[in-house]
């Protein structure tokens, strides 16, 4: 069994503060992402070595957001924690393959096991890294020509938080907004969200309550579903509008019998 060491004071290691302040997440995911990095550097060919190691799989993992991951992977590369070639730093200087350089008493058939041992570990790693690779194959192979017939795609692209804040008319508190619109995005779909922005702007602008709801800050109208929101009685009579359903107000302004 392959053993990497881990230092005294890990928990509260000054660098690994510095990415979690930097990446904007916590010091327990940040320290769950270097442990599982230190992981699978030491079962790596060559070891040490972080290249063929991606993000979301950690993220799943975890259980933590992909983003989030590669947040945190960026900014350990910036504070020199991973080398340019991929290598986590001083690797060779702290883990090395012998704790101790003693003589190898051991008998020539407990070599001949150990080395059987080894080979076979060698072979069934091979063996899973191909097949995972031939997986992770096949799926981008199957997202991409999912992708590919989706109507609300350009390309293999589809609606992003970009494509809903260049929209939006206060920008505000951007980082708190690409928060709220991944918990809302989960529930509704980035396309909905966009739709339902272009639909409450043409609801209220030029109406005199337009004043102050221009200036709801983007979060607080993902987090509070203030699409929902109608026009007060008094107001709509004022404009000469009729209060309807919001899937008919939708419907109104995007065509739906078009």
């Amino acid at each position: 069994m392959k053993w990497w060491r881990a230092h005294n004071g890990i928990s509260n290691d000054p660098k690994l503060a510095a990415v979690a302040v930097r990446s904007q997440n916590s010091m327990s995911t940040v320290l769950s992402v270097w442990i599982c990095l230190l992981d699978s550097a030491s079962q790596n060919e060559p070891r040490g070595s972080v290249n063929n190691i991606h993000g979301e799989d950690i993220a799943a993992i975890l259980g933590l957001d992909p983003q989030d991951v590669c947040d945190v992977i960026r900014e350990m590369r910036q504070k020199g924690m991973i080398s340019e070639d991929g290598m986590l730093t001083n690797w060779a200087k702290r883990q090395p393959e012998r704790e101790r350089e003693i003589p190898d008493y051991s008998t020539g058939r407990v070599r001949a096991f150990r080395q059987r041992k080894r080979t076979e570990t060698h072979e069934t790693h091979e063996t899973t890294r191909n097949a995972t690779e031939e997986r992770r194959g096949e799926e981008s192979r199957g997202e991409e020509k999912s992708q590919n017939l989706s109507p609300t795609c350009v390309g293999a692209v589809g609606p992003t938080f970009d494509d809903w804040w260049k929209l939006w008319w206060n920008k505000t508190a951007k980082i708190e907004a690409t928060r709220a619109f991944k918990i809302a995005e989960k529930q509704y779909g980035a396309q909905f969200l966009i739709e339902a922005e272009i639909a409450d702007r043409k609801k209220f602008e030029g109406h005199k309550s337009w004043e102050w709801r221009s200036k709801i800050h983007p979060a607080t109208w993902l987090r509070g579903r203030r699409w929902e929101d109608e026009l007060h009685p008094e107001v709509a009579a004022t404009n000469g509008h009729v209060k309807q359903s919001q899937s008919a107000f939708l419907d109104s302004i995007f065509g739906k019998d078009e």
